[in-house]
């Protein structure tokens, strides 16, 4: 059997073998879709990320990329929707510029994102050719014909967005019950196939551009792996300096899945703006502590999609495409990591 190698498959192949080889930068694709991270890391961080060294325009022109729809998770700053977020606030996002949306079934926001965007369709604002736009399955659809009916129902409250829905994500792996509990795992493994196959079907018939998951560790995505019939483009979860997920981070690049990072501040919870080391190159910078962090998220090859309703975060969000962190910086930043979850540890979970 003959296999045809691309340039994406043979850099992924030659990152998972670099450390092997004796490579201390994992070889670097120049296009502008491509989007892999440079792999610079200390002994004791084991992280990924772009190198300083790196930073030339063809490199750090994948970072930004534009927005196309159906296209790959783009490597920029997104517009997370969290409840409640009303239509007023995705109107001056778009006037801010944000082109990636993620909404989800249970936000009760997708109706708000549908009308600003068709709004700003009719006006001439976007085109749809340039928005990329996710939602995610509630706990309560899980299950083959839940799923295949709340999703249709999404794409109605999304104004039918020509072409079907970019990216429809399971948004966790099961209702919050503990892995510990007998007969758990076999019964909702048993739910997350159904709810995948659903997934498969609903792009096969064209309401749902691409699938994935959210909220997967290691676990639930090897399990997903092992029968998927249409591989997850995406794994959305919670990554900020304080959880980096470096482990799931190895597993999701070696399988060409892109990773996509919520909560990127923490929820403003566990006083990450307040951390004097992200302080301290923040002010080297002059730069707010927000924009060091997804600066650091992008040069990992991860998505942020911080929320946000005030106007002028909005705008300082996206401020983050003119300068790049260096290799000490992402050091500092690597030894952060303390595991701290703002809310559930998905491999807790059955």
């Amino acid at each position: 059997r003959m296999y045809t190698v691309t340039p994406k498959s043979l850099a992924l192949i030659l990152l998972a073998l670099s450390p092997s080889l004796g490579l201390r930068e994992a070889p670097f694709v120049n296009s502008r879709r491509q989007v892999l991270s440079g792999a610079v890391a200390s002994a004791g961080a084991g992280a990924l990320w772009r190198s300083e060294a790196s930073a030339d325009p063809l490199e750090i022109g994948s970072i930004g990329e534009p927005v196309i729809s159906g296209g790959p998770l783009p490597l920029t700053v997104g517009l997370g929707t969290g409840p409640p977020y009303a239509q007023k606030y995705v109107e001056l996002a778009i006037d801010a510029g944000y082109r990636l949306f993620d909404t989800a079934q249970e936000y009760g926001s997708e109706t708000g994102i549908g009308n600003a965007l068709k709004a700003a369709f009719v006006a001439g604002k976007l085109k749809r050719k340039d928005v990329f736009v996710t939602t995610k399955v509630e706990i309560d659809n899980m299950g083959y014909e839940p799923t295949i009916q709340s999703v249709r129902e999404s794409l109605e409250n999304l104004g039918n967005l020509e072409g079907g829905i970019d990216l429809v994500l399971i948004h966790w792996p099961c209702p919050f019950v503990p892995k510990y509990e007998p007969g758990a795992i076999a019964k909702y493994s048993k739910l997350r196939r159904q709810t995948w196959e659903a997934l498969e079907r609903l792009r096969q018939d064209g309401v749902a551009k691409q699938i994935g998951v959210s909220n997967f560790g290691p676990r639930h995505l090897k399990e997903l792996l092992a029968y998927a019939k249409v591989r997850p483009v995406v794994d959305q979860v919670e990554v900020h300096p304080y959880n980096q997920r470096v482990e799931l981070e190895k597993l999701v690049k070696s399988q060409g899945i892109r990773f996509e990072a919520y909560s990127p501040l923490g929820k403003n919870a566990i006083g990450l703006l307040e951390d004097p080391v992200l302080m301290g190159i923040a002010n080297q910078k002059n730069k707010s502590v927000a924009a060091i962090i997804f600066r650091w998220l992008l040069q990992r090859g991860i998505t942020p999609i911080p929320l946000s309703r005030n106007e002028k975060r909005l705008k300082e969000n996206l401020d983050v495409f003119d300068f790049a962190l260096t290799d000490d910086e992402m050091r500092a930043i690597a030894k952060l990591d303390r595991g701290q979850f703002v809310l559930t540890d998905d491999e807790k979970l059955a």
